[in-house]
């Protein structure tokens, strides 16, 4: 898409907005990234600044149910609230070098059909311990048995209600005498006083803002299945690819040179370099590295801890390309069996025809490639 493409899609953007005199809410969770640092499930509060390399991006999901995306180069707020005409937003959108595209249609319809319905999961609270819960329409609240004796003793309000267990007794029903209602309810065992603190969840039927809730109130571990299987109806595989001086890094012969590589889901990864000279170089995977799999929002470093040999600029001076690919299959067992024993050194010219074969024909899967060119002088 062309940049004054993306530039009218963000006005009318704007406009929508401003016409109908809203903005977008502050606080939003992560549903996906490829940028460094950020991690699904992770919170970004009002005014926090966000930083995205170029090539890196991030999928917002707010308790109003709408997702909005950010592109890299970015660096600003995610929005700035505000009443007024269209203007603030157009300079709050574009304060840092970036460009920020936003959908402001809420989920996919799919998705939106998929998230309706929260899996009824019973919650379950540990009355010896702080912690805090939320509670859906419907939801069915079980009290675990202490770790530490066999009563417990809860205060919302003014109820109380001691409740015990039998010998062999896990968990029983929370008790009707104690109201739920978001607040606080405190609880007393032969461990000690503990907080249990209760969030009461809306889930509208039109999208998945009861997931942002919920993760914003602080019930990561309720909400992290949820918040996988909408980022799975949502997100797309994505990759991002840099070299430790950016997207358009410029090298002199032999120096060293570090790469950086981040899916945005667990994901099977494959790269190779071209030299200067045509070959091809495997780079990952490796037979030290563990096989082809890395874990989405975890940034892979080559050199690194699964490849840690050296790499280095080669001559003669010329441009070098790096490629990487990402699937939700290993492609592993398409590639010819050099590619893994090579440790960084060109592959025959053979071996370098079968890998081009195979991941140019890969069979029906979820694929993403990206590339970056070094300039070595």
């Amino acid at each position: 898409m062309s940049r004054w493409c993306r530039w009218a899609r963000v006005l009318a953007f704007l406009g929508m907005a401003g016409g109908a005199g809203g903005a977008l809410a502050a606080d939003a969770v992560v549903v996906a990234a490829t940028a460094p640092g950020y991690a699904a499930g992770q919170v970004v509060r009002d005014g926090a600044v966000i930083r995205l390399p170029d090539g890196a991006s991030i999928l917002f999901l707010l308790a109003s149910g709408q997702t909005v995306a950010l592109k890299g180069p970015y660096e600003g707020a995610l929005a700035r609230p505000s009443s007024g005409p269209p203007r603030p937003g157009l300079d709050a959108l574009f304060e840092g070098r970036g460009l920020m595209e936003a959908d402001l249609g809420g989920t996919r319809a799919g998705a939106a059909t998929a998230m309706a319905a929260p899996i009824d999961a019973p919650v379950r609270v540990a009355p010896d311990r702080d912690g805090t819960y939320c509670l859906l329409p419907g939801s069915r609240v079980l009290l675990e048995r202490p770790a530490v004796g066999g009563d417990a003793v809860l205060r919302g309000g003014e109820a109380e209600a001691r409740v015990g267990w039998a010998p062999g007794q896990g968990e029983q029903p929370w008790p009707s005498t104690v109201p739920l209602e978001s607040g606080e309810v405190r609880a007393s065992t032969a461990k000690g006083p503990a907080i249990l603190r209760f969030h009461k969840v809306v889930a509208s039927a039109g999208g998945a803002g009861w997931i942002a809730d919920m993760m914003l109130a602080g019930c990561a571990e309720q909400a992290a299945g949820p918040l996988a299987r909408f980022r799975d109806a949502t997100a797309p595989l994505d990759l991002y690819l840099a070299a430790d001086r950016g997207r358009y890094p410029t090298y002199r012969v032999g120096e060293p040179i570090r790469l950086v590589i981040q899916t945005n889901r667990d994901a099977f990864l494959a790269c190779y370099m071209r030299d200067t000279r045509g070959r091809v170089i495997p780079l990952f995977p490796t037979v030290a590295s563990g096989g082809a799999r890395v874990e989405g929002h975890t940034a892979v470093t080559l050199p690194g801890r699964r490849v840690p040999a050296d790499l280095r600029a080669g001559k003669p001076s010329g441009d070098q390309e790096v490629r990487c690919f990402a699937a939700d299959q290993d492609l592993s067992p398409l590639l010819p069996s050099e590619f893994l024993s090579a440790g960084l050194r060109p592959l025959p010219e053979a071996a370098a025809a079968e890998v081009h074969r195979a991941l140019e024909n890969l069979p029906q899967t979820r694929l993403v490639v990206t590339q970056i060119v070094l300039r070595v002088e």
